[in-house]
């Protein structure tokens, strides 16, 4: 199947036996903007093969995992990691003073009140340490926003729910030890 993309160009997508679409070429799935060198560092760490891939059979499987030689989960259409890419690592790239104003406007969006924003950071998918334990490795980040005076930890969600029974033992979920850190 072909669909258009974000710059409005046809692409090929494949269908899982579930009915999932992805996009042949994982980098199809990305809003790019001016990023360089690409792909980033970020989206290199994010290409790893994907247990997903027996969804994919018989032509589908070729084609899929044609561009990378295998399938990664960042060519799903439902991918959190392509969307909070596409948005938060775009971001993270722009020049301070744009990169500042999007900041600005996405604290206002959320319901903060943000003064001014004078310097921003924008990571992904860094590792707190663990709340309960504190050592490495704790929860993953999708992004992270940061401001000389307020500090956002976010956690995106597409078409799955917040993850429970996490923590030492097994009683809390995903904000609940984000909110502890």
């Amino acid at each position: 199947m072909i669909i258009e993309n974000w710059l409005g160009e046809n692409k090929k997508i494949c269908q899982s036996k579930g009915g999932v679409c992805a996009f042949q070429n994982p980098y199809d799935n990305l809003v790019r903007g001016s990023v360089n060198p690409w792909p980033s560092s970020e989206i290199v760490q994010k290409l790893y093969r994907s247990t997903n891939q027996k969804a994919f059979i018989n032509k589908e499987l070729e084609e899929i995992t044609s561009t990378l030689s295998y399938y990664s989960d960042l060519q799903s259409i439902h991918s959190e990691d392509a969307i909070t890419w596409s948005i938060f690592g775009t971001a993270s790239y722009l020049p301070s003073e744009v990169r500042n104003k999007f900041v600005y406007d996405f604290l206002k969006l959320s319901g903060l009140n943000p003064t001014t924003v004078k310097h921003s950071e924008i990571s992904l998918w860094r590792r707190l340490p663990h709340p309960e334990t504190l050592v490495a490795g704790g929860p993953e980040i999708d992004f992270l926003i940061h401001t000389n005076d307020t500090l956002v930890l976010g956690e995106a969600k597409w078409k799955s729910s917040i993850g429970a029974k996490q923590g030492k033992n097994k009683d809390r979920n995903q904000i609940e030890l984000r909110l502890d850190f």
